[in-house]
This record gives structure tokens, C-alpha cells and sequence, in this order.
């Protein structure tokens, strides 16, 4: 009997050291799992920040080639413009030139 009763306390030892360890598994589990949803909320956060800052970069990029675009059409307007009034400038030049010519040459052919 007394055998029977040291198996019984050794059998009531196992089970409540048994219990103890599953609480402890239990408690570390959802201790882990908190830890992993934490890693989880910042991880995604952190990777929708770079997502966006991604997508503000390359909508920036995108706008400084329409800009480029929109310069390079400008500057070719302006380039245009500029050599409208060259020939202008030109043509301008050649009249006086021809004006000269036809004073000098009426005050040439006065004299005659």
C-alpha cells in the first residue's frame, strides 16, 4: 500500500510537472505568435512605406520625362523662332543692302 501511495504522488508529480510544461509551451507559443504579429505589423508597414515611396519616385521620374519632353519640344519652338527671325534678320539685311545698292546707284547715275 505504501508503494501504492509513492506511485500515486510520483503519478500526481508527473501530472501537475506534465501541466505545468504544457502551460509553459502554451504561454511561449503565444508569446512567439504576439512576437510574430509584431514583426508582421511592422514589416508591413514598413514595406507598404517603401511601396509607396516607390510609387511617389517613380511618378516623379515620370513627370521629370514629360517635363524633359516638354522642354525639349520648347527648346525646339524656341530654336525654330529663333531661326524665323534669323531669316527675317537676313532677308532685312539683304534689303537695306539692295536699297543701298540703289541709292549708291542713282547717286552714281546722277552725276551723268
Amino acid at each position: 500500500m505504501k508503494r501504492e501511495k509513492e506511485f500515486e504522488n510520483k503519478a500526481s508529480q508527473l501530472n501537475a510537472s506534465s501541466t505545468k510544461v504544457r502551460s509553459q509551451l502554451i504561454s511561449e507559443r503565444k508569446s512567439h505568435s504576439k512576437s510574430q504579429r509584431e514583426l508582421e505589423v511592422k514589416y508591413t508597414a514598413k514595406i507598404q512605406s517603401l511601396k509607396s515611396e516607390i510609387k511617389t519616385l517613380k511618378r516623379k521620374a515620370t513627370l521629370a520625362q514629360k517635363a524633359s519632353s516638354a522642354d525639349k519640344v520648347q527648346i525646339l519652338s524656341l530654336e525654330t523662332k529663333i531661326r524665323e527671325l534669323e531669316g527675317k534678320l537676313e532677308d532685312i539685311d539683304l534689303e537695306r543692302t539692295y536699297h543701298d545698292l540703289d541709292v549708291m546707284g542713282e547717286v552714281i547715275e546722277e552725276p551723268k
